[in-house]
């Protein structure tokens, strides 16, 4: 009996061991920066442009869940959240909404959003795409600039107009409203079309009268013909049926606001967790950035712990149960985007500061004390 006793003492008090070593999530989906992509690859995309965006949601958890992803850039939501559902041990599953580029520098960020029926791992619940230069598209006609061998989209390539000495930045380089390929004189804004110069036509020549011998007569007097020259007009043409060009200023530009949230450094790129030790899973949190000129304190930041808790400040917190936990920070970034930092805290089981240890202990105490009045209570009874 005794040895059953201490048997199931030491069994209690393993199971904490067991439960710490073998933490698994049941619900937890989630992505990466290289989860999310584009319909053209990124070193061709065009401003203003139509492009596709994609994410990849995968479920490492044990149990399916559905959520919503949202899109967002320079802190503005992209088209409307996706819906996902994600079978636990199942293929990912792939979102997207359309959007049209901008013409600076951006991020993609996506979220998932709206777990059901939860997610306990928070930490892989937004991911944000590399920094991306889009290509110039000076005449927007969708071929980068740089590829685009009609720069002006006038109709003539750039090294044509070298050739005629225009301008392949400028559609119409004299500026006579004609396109420089409809342009007889693409250089000279007084003339647009050809001169036609007439011919002078040849003078008519009369035949000399004929003499005979018998009559001696005075010639008839020449008539010299005299020729006119016939001064034809040069074409003028109609206006009406000239080529319009569109004025490039005209050209319907889509601006595209980029928000970017105060920040008292715009220079921080990256932030480090500092986590200051008080008693058994309690700690101090702050941070410092790569900066020292900011002052951290002034940003717009959160923390979130993986039991839950989220403070939008530096302070306190501390885990009730040991075994190894994760926490997140996330700053509000110059340009719309977010930077992050995480860490592991680890809470050890085998501490004095531990309750669930006294409370085994004790347990165990209280079995050794049992089993020793047990025993001696068998062997007064066999004595006598």
């Amino acid at each position: 009996m005794c040895k059953k006793l201490l048997f199931f003492g030491l069994l209690i008090l393993l199971l904490p061991l067991s439960w710490a070593s073998s933490q698994t999530y049941n619900y937890d989906v989630g992505l990466t920066g290289q989860d999310i992509f584009f319909s053209r690859p990124l070193d061709e995309i065009v401003e203003l442009q139509p492009i596709r965006i994609y994410a990849r949601i995968v479920n490492w958890g044990n149990e399916d869940v559905s959520a919503s992803v949202a899109f967002y850039t320079g802190g503005e939501l992209i088209g409307t959240s996706q819906e996902i559902s994600v079978r636990a041990g199942g293929l990912a599953d792939e979102v997207f909404v359309d959007w049209r580029v901008p013409t600076n520098d951006f991020y993609i960020i996506a979220k998932i959003q709206n777990v059901n029926p939860g997610d306990q791992n928070l930490l892989n619940n937004e991911a944000q795409s590399v920094l991306i230069t889009p290509k110039g598209d000076m005449d927007r006609d969708g071929i980068a600039d740089e590829y685009d061998t009609d720069d002006d989209n006038d109709g003539l390539t750039t090294d044509q107009e070298n050739q005629a000495g225009t301008d392949p930045l400028n559609a119409d380089s004299d500026g006579d409203g004609v396109n420089d390929k409809d342009d007889f004189y693409p250089t000279d804004k007084n003339r647009t079309v050809e001169t036609v110069v007439a011919p002078e036509p040849e003078p008519e020549v009369t035949p000399e009268p004929e003499v005979t011998p018998e009559v001696i007569s005075q010639p008839e007097a020449e008539t010299s013909a005299v020729s006119t020259e016939t001064d034809r007009e040069p074409i003028v043409p109609d206006p009406d049926r000239e080529n319009v060009v569109i004025n490039p200023d005209e050209v319907a530009h889509p601006e595209i606001p980029v928000e970017q949230k105060l920040q008292v450094a715009s220079r921080v790129t990256a932030v480090t967790i500092e986590p200051k030790y008080i008693d058994w899973g309690e700690y101090q949190y702050t941070f410092t950035t790569d900066d020292s000129a900011a002052d951290v304190e002034r940003m717009s930041f959160v923390w979130e712990f993986d039991d839950g808790f989220s403070m939008k400040r530096n302070g306190v917190h501390a885990f009730t149960r040991p075994g190894t936990h994760f926490v997140k920070l996330s700053v509000d970034g110059p340009y719309g985007n977010t930077i992050s930092d995480t860490a592991v805290i680890s809470v050890p089981f085998w501490s004095l500061s531990n309750r669930y240890l006294w409370i085994i202990g004790g347990a165990i105490i209280v079995l050794i004390i049992i089993s020793i009045i047990f025993l001696r209570s068998k062997k007064d009874e066999h004595e006598g």
